[in-house]
């Protein structure tokens, strides 16, 4: 999954693709208009794309996943100059198993969600994840419409590896959580 997030608003014709938020940034490799944000490794951290209209037109979104069909050009163009890109699920669904009030805070909650072949621990201010609820939470490499890169840390020394979702989150205008079905667990939520 890679995430565009459009400039165009600020920057004509610019977008951000972000690969995985995870990668430490250690150097910059250009191929015309396109810049490569990648580690000592060549991992791909993020892109900035210049005029390339079949990714800017994408969407009518600002923030958005990148189709499937154009992924491929991204692996492509990152192979021709020997780049790694780790595509992975960054938005699925998950339900609530396990909720606990924090040990330091009790405005806090620590989640344990099953995203159906594993199971994370999110520690959460929402009131309304509940047990047994089923909701979108962004995973270790993903980021938000506001630019929050989510990697693995800590609250009052509990570790969290991810974190809840809401519309407003990912720029889409409606209140709330995004919550959705037991059929829905595991699986990715695309926007």
């Amino acid at each position: 999954m890679i995430i565009v997030h459009k400039l165009s608003d600020k920057f004509a014709n610019c977008a951000i693709l972000t690969i995985d938020s995870q990668v430490k940034i250690t150097n910059k490799i250009s191929d015309g208009n396109w810049h490569f944000f990648v580690d000592q490794n060549n991992n791909v951290h993020s892109i900035n794309v210049f005029d390339d209209q079949e990714i800017l037109q994408s969407s009518t979104r600002v923030f958005s996943i990148l189709p499937k069909f154009l992924e491929e050009k991204i692996q492509n163009k990152a192979k021709a100059l020997d780049l790694i890109i780790k595509s992975t699920a960054k938005f699925v669904y998950a339900e609530v198993s396990q909720r606990e009030v924090h040990p330091k805070s009790d405005k806090l909650f620590v989640l344990k969600l099953n995203l159906g072949n594993e199971e994370i621990q999110v520690v959460t201010n929402t009131l309304t994840s509940t047990v047994g609820s089923v909701l979108v939470v962004a995973l270790p490499g993903a980021i938000t419409a506001s630019g929050l890169e989510i990697i693995p840390g800590k609250m009052l020394d509990v570790p969290s590896n991810g974190m809840l979702i809401g519309y407003a989150t990912l720029g889409i205008e409606q209140e709330g959580l995004i919550f959705g079905t037991k059929e829905q667990i595991g699986k990715e939520f695309n926007f």
